[in-house]
């Protein structure tokens, strides 16, 4: 029971405390401020009112000015734009009146020829292109074979054979060098050797030829490159003779008898020249075609070679001959004691007997 009377005395407490208190006039005041209270929110939603009236006012203004605003910029770029095109008109017409007074079918040509050309180069451009793209697989297709098992020392075989190559190239321009300097030293011992065999020619024409139609004769050198691999020098001699100023070659002007003995005297340079440690000097009928005087100018001549030679140890003259006279000339040197004298027996056989100039004389 007293659980449930708990409460109710509770409440009445409550209660007894409220009709103290003098709560009555608290709640009319309230009522009252809440009458103020309520005016005041009228009067805030008249005045909002009134604010979302102007800000409607003001929204709808500045749609009207953004709209205003996009007409003159419209209107200005239009301006703008009549001002381009009038310019590009008063160009245009500019351009019109400068072509008129240009060739114009010159320049349609130039033009065609440059768009020909045009298309040519685009034409090479996409073959050369198709070119590279073709280089460029093979490229890659090579790279691939070069990683292959039996590519794998290439490029130390390639740098072999490439210094190889390049010890050969080097060998092979010191050997042209020394060619050229061997062939200097042939060529300058060519024109020494020439120089000196067409001055023993000189003075044996001089001392053995008894005309007056030859003052002398010499050997000329033409040269020339040869047309093969080994470009080598080849050499075309001629053997000339002067009168005067005057110079002629010998072959076919000259007489059997000036051509037999100018023979003889270039073989006997030669010898002079080339084999003076051979002393052996060999004649095979050198008086053929020859005359009185100049077969005694050669007897002369010979004696004068053998004169010259009589110290020489090795020194042998040889001469085949049938002419009797040249043979009495040359039994006058004193360093030729005896000659051998071909004949034949009654048989018909040649024999060789030996024949003692002493014997001769007498």
């Amino acid at each position: 029971m007293r659980d449930v009377l708990r409460p109710l005395e509770e409440l009445q407490a409550s209660i007894s405390s409220f009709v103290s208190s003098n709560c009555e006039a608290r709640i009319a005041s309230s009522r009252l401020e809440m009458e103020r209270l309520r005016r005041d929110e009228q009067e805030k939603q008249r005045r909002k009112e009134e604010h979302e009236a102007s800000l409607r006012s003001l929204e709808k203004d500045l749609v009207n000015e953004r709209e205003y605003e996009r007409s003159l910029n419209t209107e200005k770029k239009i301006r703008e734009r009549k001002r381009e095109i009038s310019d590009l008109r008063k160009e245009v017409e500019l351009l019109r009146k400068n072509l008129s007074s240009t060739r114009y079918e010159s320049l349609t040509v130039e033009k065609s020829r440059l768009c020909r050309e045009f298309h040519d180069l685009e034409k090479k451009l996409n073959s050369s292109q198709g070119r590279v793209d073709e280089v460029i697989k093979r490229v890659h297709e090579l790279q691939k074979d070069l990683h292959m098992p039996q590519f794998k020392d290439a490029v130390r075989k390639y740098r072999e054979k490439m210094l190889l190559i390049k010890c050969t190239e080097t060998a092979c321009e010191d050997l042209n060098k020394y060619y050229k300097a061997l062939d200097t030293a042939i060529m300058r011992f060519h024109t020494e050797k020439m120089t000196a065999i067409n001055r023993i020619i000189h003075q044996l024409w001089n001392s053995t030829y008894k005309g007056n139609d030859v003052d002398k004769i010499e050997i000329k050198t033409d040269e020339t490159e040869s047309k093969g691999a080994d470009k080598r020098r080849t050499y075309n001699y001629r053997v000339v003779m002067h009168k005067r100023d005057a110079e002629l070659d010998m072959r076919g002007r000259c007489s059997s008898g000036q051509k037999v003995l100018a023979s003889l005297i270039i073989r006997m340079a030669l010898a002079e020249t080339f084999s003076k440690n051979c002393g052996i000097l060999a004649l095979d009928e050198p008086t053929t075609n020859l005359d009185r005087d100049n077969i005694r100018s050669l007897v002369d001549s010979l004696v004068g070679i053998v004169n010259q030679r009589s110290l020489q140890r090795n020194f042998q003259l040889i001469i085949i001959t049938h002419d009797d006279e040249f043979l009495h000339g040359l039994t006058e040197v004193d360093q030729i004691k005896e000659y051998y004298h071909v004949q034949r027996d009654e048989g018909g056989f040649s024999y060789l007997s030996r024949v003692e100039l002493e014997q001769a004389r007498r």
